[in-house]
């Protein structure tokens, strides 16, 4: 049995009624809401009534809710301070609730039962008990996963509402809320719990995270490196850029590690303090390895992992591993290096035998500190040992609070960057690096007026990199010319209001959009959904563009409004990874752009998976089969080489392991899981399954199987002190999980039916029943987009009711 409590109060978006759940009559008629916007005003109430709960500044009831308009940004700002805090991780958790509400929508829309139509009150609270308990079951564990729970929440979000909406309560009740649609527990969980719901903060979603280089010649950088930390730390502290968690790996060579992580401030600069530099200073060095571990022990989307270095990477072949786990990750990498094998470090004298070439291994490996750092939106930066303390600037500018980018391109020869300022914008960071030898970097920069401009800071200006900042930008196109025929890498990142959040959809049989997750097939179809946080900042967003990792424009595609704050592209996806670029005017005419730095992957192979990433498995052992196809989206047939893993041996047997695929062809496969008889109720295993190519084209998949025993939960405890066993469960259960898959997932547990005709009855000593994807002309739809928002609360918030878990 469960013993977390978790309160759900259903807050509407018009407090203190029901009103949320009809339609809003206008002058000109009746006009509705759409559930998008319902759940999305919905979640900004309750975030600025718990954040006036909590606050020591001096909120009154109501200074948040009555912000006008009320966004994400408003929000953040009001409570926050203006540039303190980007908005766009809370609009993605309110996107990650709307969009398990529109996953749903699109398959099971004609299913009565997740509606509460045609009299099926009863079925309908029966999909509210099952939801209910995988929302315990991921709340119980070490580290709940809160994008499947905020995927969940939209789905539990619509059913009530349509409750509310398709029976006659309200007009028996008014505006009181039904407390018994849900069995409950009203103890409240605590508000570490709300606040990584919503993505919140009292201190940054960022990690501060190094790998460092401890050979014998990184005494200096050690040396910035701490001074650097002790900083951060002394002026972050108690402020909400304080970073939020601490990772130090060391590396040289043979090894690498061990790994430290904390939350605590004072143990980090401990262990900052103690590193040395040791063994003579010989190169090359483990950096990748080192680098790799970094990024798995990084918690944080959108932090970046700074590589101390003045070696060679001895560990080259790691390079795509390292790239891959970086963009999985949502990681940052950054490298500062003040030397290479082939400069100012001793090569050993057995490194390569008898006419080893530095200056190749150099080479090779700036390219591969480069693709790292392009690829994942970081940059790499060459200086001297005693510029290096002044570079560091970069690792407290990480800590900072809305930044955005606006600008990231490769130039080449005498040429102009230019740039534009909106009004949102405060302050600009101008980065360029290069890896062509010369003297100092040449350059000018222009103000809108077309004047020469040099009330700029420098921060570091060498013959291979230069980092300028300016407060208070004047509004309008900037121009940087550079002066040299170099090559060279230039980002212009700036703090403001205006962002965006994207998510690729495909088109359905009906012409309904479904949303993907992952990695895009190459050559596919797709449409894009931007969302832009500080829409009210916002006259028009115009054009989408997808560009090479370099700038080169792959797409140019024409944005059309979807709704007040979300604009829809329609395009196919490039052959090569590519990045987001968005293009619009503020409310005062000025142009912006906004450059997602990180690259969005594609890929050759992809994996489906028909049933859903989450399955439930019964106490008493019972087997099923789990579909899921290989499809080659590449130009050439391929042999692929499939794998699965859990981490409690629920899987039985991958019925195929490897295959050849046609190209633009597909093979389909089943996995067969099972628990063990007995096995404790609660219990959750973890499946990956993978498949890799002869061409090395990879995909991956992860699947969550859950134990529910069904008659111990859904039971109703009465008065007397008796029980009413629980129906018999239904054969359908909907979930919602936005993993790291390739090609849309069908989004639910399917129907129980026949075993497949190629398969033999009897597997292991397992009798196994098949699961299929649900027919979508015939099975039916959940829509869980919701008038209500279900917020898990540690105080109290006064609503118009509850609902309770």
């Amino acid at each position: 049995m469960f013993r977390q409590a978790v309160y759900l109060l259903v807050l509407v978006a018009h407090f203190p009624t029901a009103e949320c759940f009809y339609a809003i009559i206008g002058s000109d008629g009746y006009y509705d809401n759409t559930h998008k916007s319902i759940t999305e005003t919905s979640c900004l109430m309750v975030v600025a009534k718990f954040l006036e709960s909590i606050t020591g500044k001096l909120l009154g009831p109501g200074d948040l809710q009555n912000l006008d308009p009320l966004t994400s940004s408003t929000l953040m700002e009001a409570y926050y301070g203006s540039g303190q805090v980007s908005a766009a991780p809370l609009q993605e958790a309110i996107g990650e609730i709307v969009l398990g509400s529109t996953v749903v929508d699109v398959y099971y829309s004609h299913k009565p039962e997740a509606h509460f139509n045609a009299e099926k009150i009863e079925q309908g609270n029966r999909q509210l008990q099952e939801l209910r308990i995988v929302i315990l079951i991921e709340l119980q564990r070490e580290n709940p996963d809160y994008v499947r729970i905020r995927a969940l929440i939209g789905q539990y979000l619509h059913i009530i509402q349509d409750f509310y909406s398709n029976t006659n309560w309200i007009e028996m009740n008014g505006t009181l809320a039904y407390e018994n649609l849900e069995y409950g527990l009203r103890d409240h969980t605590d508000n570490t719990t709300f606040l990584n719901l919503f993505n919140l903060r009292m201190k940054s979603k960022v990690s501060l995270s190094i790998a460092m280089d401890v050979s014998g010649s990184m005494s200096n950088d050690i040396a910035a490196a701490k001074a650097r930390c002790y900083e951060i730390i002394d002026e972050r502290v108690g402020t909400v850029n304080e970073p939020a968690e601490y990772v130090l790996v060391p590396f040289s060579d043979p090894g690498f590690g061990p790994v430290q992580v904390t939350e605590n401030p004072n143990e980090y600069k401990d262990w900052i303090e103690a590193l040395v530099a040791y063994d003579g200073g010989d190169c090359p060095e483990l950096s990748h390895s080192g680098t790799e571990l970094a990024i798995n022990y990084t918690s944080y989307p959108g932090s970046t992992v700074f590589v101390f270095t003045d070696a060679d990477a001895k560990d080259l072949w790691k390079e795509q591993d390292v790239r891959d786990l970086a963009l999985e990750r949502g990681v940052i990498v950054s490298y500062l290096l003040t030397g290479t094998c082939g400069g100012t470090r001793r090569a050993r004298s057995t490194q390569g035998g008898p006419g080893f070439n530095n200056h190749r291994r150099m080479k090779r490996t700036l390219s591969s500190y480069e693709n790292i750092a392009q690829a994942t939106g970081g940059v790499v930066i060459q200086v001297s040992k005693w510029e290096l303390f002044n570079v560091t600037e970069l690792i407290d500018s990480a800590f900072d609070g809305a930044i955005v980018c606006i600008s990231n391109s490769e130039v080449v020869g005498v040429r102009n960057v230019t740039f534009n300022v909106d009004s949102t914008i405060t302050t600009l960071d101008i980065s360029a690096t290069t890896k062509d030898s010369g003297g100092l970097l040449e350059f000018k920069i222009e103000d809108p007026s077309g004047n020469t401009f040099n009330g700029y800071t420098t921060v570091v200006h060498t013959s291979s990199n230069l980092i300028l900042a300016h407060n208070s930008p004047a509004y309008g196109q900037w121009t940087l010319l550079f002066l040299d025929d170099r090559s060279r890498s230039v980002v212009i990142n700036a703090t403001s209001a205006i962002d965006f959040i994207h998510r690729f959809y495909m088109e359905g049989d009906r012409g309904e959009l479904i949303p993907m997750y992952g990695t895009p097939a190459k050559g596919k179809n797709v449409t894009i959904i931007i969302t832009m946080v500080g829409q009210e900042y916002v006259s028009n967003v115009t054009d989408l563009y997808l560009t090479s990792h370099n700038g080169t424009q792959l797409r140019r595609v024409s944005l059309n409004a979807v709704d007040t704050n979300s604009y829809s592209a329609s395009t196919s996806v490039p052959s090569q990874d590519f990045s987001l670029i968005v293009h619009g005017m503020d409310v005062n005419s000025n142009t912006f752009y906004r450059t997602k730095t990180i690259a969005v992957q594609v890929t050759d192979v992809s994996l489906n998976i028909h049933g859903g990433l989450q399955y439930y498995l019964d106490t008493n052992g019972t087997a099923i089969f789990i579909k899921f196809t290989v499809e080659n989206n590449g130009d050439n047939p391929d042999n692929y080489t499939l794998s699965c893993s859990d981490e409690l041996g629920f899987v039985r047997e991958l019925m195929i392991s490897d295959v050849t695929v046609g190209n633009n062809d597909f093979v389909d496969g089943y996995i067969l899981v099972a628990a063990d008889d007995g096995t404790d109720e609660g219990t959750v295993s973890v499946v990956m399954l993978t498949v890799t190519g002869m061409a090395d084209s990879t995909d991956s998949v992860e699947l969550k199987l859950f134990v529910i025993d069904y008659i111990a939960e859904l039971r109703e405890d009465k008065e007397d002190g008796t029980s009413t066993p629980a129906p018999t469960p239904p054969p359908t259960f909907i979930v919602t999980t936005p993993d790291i898959v390739s090609t849309v997932s069908i989004v639910s547990t399917p129907d129980i039916v026949s075993t497949p005709d190629s398969m033999s009855s009897t597997v292991n000593g397992l009798t196994p029943i098949s699961v299929s994807a649900p027919d979508r002309e015939t099975d039916w739809q959940w829509s869980v987009v919701g008038g209500v928002l279900l917020a898990i609360l540690s105080t109290s918030i006064v609503a118009i009711g509850s609902i309770v878990l």
